[in-house]
């Protein structure tokens, strides 16, 4: 298992252990993350939000994200798979960063949901960054 000094730099745990129980507090992503524990898998657009939030808005490392992920994808091919995690945390420097809008998939997929937008911008714990 990755840890700070394995990784060479600092994460929390309690926004991992967040993300990976589905208790991030936006709607989309823990939808996300509850489909894919319970189906074992997730289109393309929603995994590649997930790997965005979890690297870009919550800070975690794309070794950890990547490793939780396998464990839960049941089409996991690590020729695939590893390559992309690199590619939506923005390490492998051939696109620019791709950070999908978990606002924005939220609007256009819950239909029925009353979601204010403005107040769930990074509601996050204080002090967790």
């Amino acid at each position: 298992m990755y840890d700070n000094k394995t990784l060479g730099r600092k994460y929390s745990k309690k926004l991992y252990n967040a993300w990976t129980q589905c208790k991030t507090g936006f709607t989309f992503i823990d939808a996300c993350m509850k489909y894919i524990v319970d189906m074992k898998w997730i289109n393309f657009r929603a995994r590649a939000t997930v790997v965005s939030f979890a690297t870009f808005i919550l800070g975690l490392p794309w070794q950890l994200v990547g490793e939780y992920l396998k464990k839960h994808f049941i089409d996991y091919d690590p020729g695939i798979h590893w390559p992309q995690i690199q590619m939506q945390a923005g390490t492998t420097g051939i696109n620019a960063f791709r950070i999908y809008s978990h606002r924005l998939l939220t609007v256009k997929t819950c239909f029925n949901c009353k979601v204010d937008l403005k107040s769930r911008i990074f509601n996050l714990p204080a002090g967790t960054f």
